[in-house]
């Protein structure tokens, strides 16, 4: 009797439809050692079972002035190499209480942990978070990460074809929220004042019926105006940026965009924690809503099928 295959695919059917967001994470980084640092290590036999476990706190930069993020907290294995399961757990106002379950090789050098679950914002996520040891070790920082956050919006594929969906806020609490009373079909322009931050935003778009609305201004007259106007073929695809601190304030310190045919800004300085906002697949972003005072302090985009 012949053996039966050690290996089957079988088809099943998806459970859930799902539209996928993408969220980027730039220069972040772990600290070892100083204030807020812990780990403790269980020996095994030889070079198999020792175990670390650890709880690292992780910054937005690498200098004194730099904001906590997140803290790493999990346990490391010495089977072979180091494995690790690690859980993050945010700390900043936007994804405060939200985690990330992470999984992956600790080597000398660079290396990539795979992302497998979430928490909060990042319920269901999935991606990859990208290592890269700092052997000088300044200031405490040991490890530099890059990471790509997969979310899904659920039920999307779902809806009917060219409804809008909410994706945010990233930013701060303060300030009065902003948003619009008609559903956008197209953005057609968009005005940002800026300086050392991002001090306004206003935009128009038309509705299904081909109706001209404006939006704002919301935020403060400082900064410099400056206007995009977008073609009549051209979309938003994606808008990135930083969340930035002072005090007890959190604002966008920092705005770009990405159309179909061009890559625009950055407006404000580049100082703080990173986001990134990408329309899914066969989508535009044709609207924001957010919060805002005498700055910008949150920001999140309406996205619509195309």
């Amino acid at each position: 009797m012949e053996n039966p295959p050690s290996f089957v695919v079988t088809p099943i059917a998806t459970p859930v439809s799902a539209e996928f967001t993408k969220l980027s994470f730039r220069s972040l980084y772990i600290r070892r050692t100083g204030p807020g640092s812990r780990e403790i290590s269980m020996d095994g036999k030889s070079d198999l079972g020792k175990r670390y476990f650890s709880d690292f706190p992780v910054y937005d930069g690498t200098g004194p002035e730099a904001k906590l993020v997140a803290r790493v907290q999990g346990v490391s294995v010495q089977a072979g190499g180091t494995h690790q399961i690690f859980t993050i757990v945010f700390e900043a106002e936007r994804f405060k209480g939200s985690t990330l379950l992470t999984n992956g090789v600790i080597t000398g050098g660079s290396d990539e942990w795979a992302i497998y679950g979430g928490t909060g914002v990042f319920a269901m996520a999935n991606g990859v978070i990208k290592r890269k040891y700092l052997a000088d070790r300044n200031g405490g920082n040991s490890d530099e990460l890059t990471m790509e956050v997969f979310c899904p919006m659920l039920g999307s594929s779902q809806q009917p074809k060219g409804s809008v969906t909410k994706i945010g806020l990233w930013g701060g609490q303060g300030g009065s929220q902003q948003d619009i009373t008609v559903p956008p079909k197209r953005l057609q322009s968009l005005t940002i004042r800026s300086g050392n931050a991002i001090d306004s935003i206003q935009f128009t778009y038309t509705d299904k019926a081909g109706q001209k609305h404006t939006a704002g201004p919301w935020g403060g007259f400082g900064g410099t105006p400056q206007t995009i106007d977008l073609c009549d073929a051209e979309y938003v695809k994606e808008v990135s940026g930083t969340i930035g601190t002072y005090g007890n304030s959190t604002f966008l310190s920092s705005f770009n965009l990405v159309t179909s045919s061009r890559t625009l800004g950055p407006w404000g300085i580049k100082d703080g924690t990173p986001f990134c906002i990408t329309a899914p697949a066969n989508s535009s972003i044709v609207g924001f809503y957010g919060r805002s005072g005498s700055l910008v302090d949150a920001i999140g985009v309406y996205v619509r099928e195309l």
